[in-house]
């Protein structure tokens, strides 16, 4: 179906409705769509690492650091355990 075809089959939807939620649902669905096209942004031609870490500050972690933060916090259960509570 062609852009002006289609646009006069929805006005002539809209002039249908009567009632004023379908039309606030509609409304609604219209802004929605305008907000995520407001949000999308162009794609990058080319994806490199390095300035990805620049940009948003990538900091590794300090593996020792790490592993001395969870040998402090002494853990005794099971691993199985602890992964059942993740459920």
């Amino acid at each position: 179906m062609q852009v002006e075809a289609l646009k006069e089959q929805l006005v002539k939807n809209l002039l249908k409705i009567t009632d004023i939620q379908h039309l606030k649902k509609v409304e609604e669905a219209i802004s929605a769509n305008d907000i995520l096209e407001s949000l999308q942004k162009p794609m990058r031609d080319t994806l490199d690492i390095e300035q990805l870490k620049v940009e948003q500050n990538y900091e590794p972690i300090n593996k020792a650091k790490f592993i001395k933060d969870l040998q402090d916090l002494d853990i005794q259960e099971p691993i199985e355990e602890l992964l059942k509570l993740a459920d």
